[in-house]
């Protein structure tokens, strides 16, 4: 069944002083409109969660990873159980949901049905496309790509004047100190480089990138052969 759900998972943090604190929210609803305007396949796009794993930020309001991860299985199963669709592309905004991509690999084991994305090739991808001056690894957070794609789906929740860039090559300890070991404005990146046509071709080229996945995830559909491995040990 070549029907998809499309979850986008967004969070509710601190995105320095020119970006609002659900602008992952919303870049996981452009993405996922994106997605869905390509009409490749029958499709529908489920309500946002808003509220996920932002521990690195301060002023952020966060859930546990095992509630997150809980909440995205309960919502896949309930999209598989009722037929609603064969494949559920859940669409992560925030990169500090590590858990989603175990959970992915584990619902995936047979029958592939789950699709994560975007992952950090793809953003690398989209952001060489996009001429975005800075790579995806300084490019961390309410710089370049997400002021660009903010600026080019809502430009009157942006205020670039209030941006402040600001970079860090080596972050060895994020996991220890946060954000706030590396940035005292909320920002890792260059905002006063981002552009509305920037956010545009960088949404296009995620929209691509998904439907070329998701066209390889429905071939394995199609050929998958139950592995014989423990029957061949017997």
């Amino acid at each position: 069944m070549k029907d998809i759900a499309i979850l986008p998972i967004g969070s509710y943090e601190w995105h320095g002083e020119h970006l609002p604190f659900n602008t992952d929210c919303l870049i996981a609803e452009a993405i996922s409109q994106g997605i869905s305007d390509a009409n490749l396949y029958t499709n529908m796009v489920l309500p946002t969660i808003g509220i996920s794993c932002s521990h690195e930020h301060r002023d952020s309001i966060s859930l546990r990873p095992e509630t997150l991860v809980g909440l995205v299985r309960e919502t896949v199963a309930a999209v598989l159980e009722n037929q609603a669709a064969g494949v559920v592309v859940l669409v992560n905004a925030q990169t500090g949901n590590h858990g989603l991509y175990s959970l992915a690999q584990e619902l995936n084991r047979g029958i592939p049905k789950i699709l994560l994305f975007p992952r950090k090739h793809n953003w690398s991808k989209a952001a060489s496309v996009a001429g975005v001056e800075g790579g995806v690894y300084d490019d961390v957070h309410a710089g370049e790509i997400e002021s660009s794609i903010l600026l080019s789906v809502r430009p009157d929740l942006v205020n670039l004047e209030r941006a402040w860039d600001e970079t860090k090559a080596e972050r060895p300890l994020m996991h220890v100190l946060g954000m706030d070991g590396y940035t005292k404005n909320g920002v890792l990146g260059r905002p006063s480089l981002a552009t509305a046509d920037k956010g545009k071709t960088i949404l296009k080229s995620l929209a691509n990138q998904a439907n070329s996945e998701l066209q390889t995830l429905f071939d394995r559909c199609e050929t998958h052969v139950p592995s014989q491995a423990w029957s061949a040990r017997r």
